[in-house]
């Protein structure tokens, strides 16, 4: 029987902790509780809906290991770059530096699919 990868269950949870972060970080930030759930749904802005899809549907094609993760993951990570120059250019709650650390970590989530038994999975 066939054991899945490490990388591959370590990067399905970070794009799931990705996509749970974006509502968690405007309850903290605005101070909303759990039963506010619409007021923290309309601070979401489209970009982040796009983070926050991308990111779930990533989560299942990393789990299958799916050769459609070459387009996919690029296309994120431009998703989650667009997203965060954004966030650091008209937003007051984060700095460029911020943004800039928070982008260059979504690129290193991405690393361990680069591994070659994972790369080979996503071939066959």
């Amino acid at each position: 029987m066939w054991n899945r990868p490490l990388q591959l269950v370590l990067v399905t949870f970070a794009m799931i902790a990705v996509a749970i972060s974006f509502p968690l970080q405007v309850m903290l930030l605005y101070g909303h509780q759990w039963g506010e759930i619409a007021a923290t749904v309309n601070k979401l802005s489209f970009f982040n809906w796009l983070v926050i899809a991308g990111s779930l549907t990533c989560a299942v094609l990393v789990w299958q290991a799916s050769n459609s993760l070459r387009y996919a993951i690029p296309i994120l990570i431009l998703i989650v770059a667009l997203n965060n120059i954004f966030v650091g250019y008209y937003a007051t709650d984060f700095s460029w530096t911020t943004t800039t650390v928070a982008t260059l970590s979504f690129l290193l989530v991405n690393v361990p699919l680069l591994h070659p038994r994972v790369k080979f999975l996503m071939k066959h």
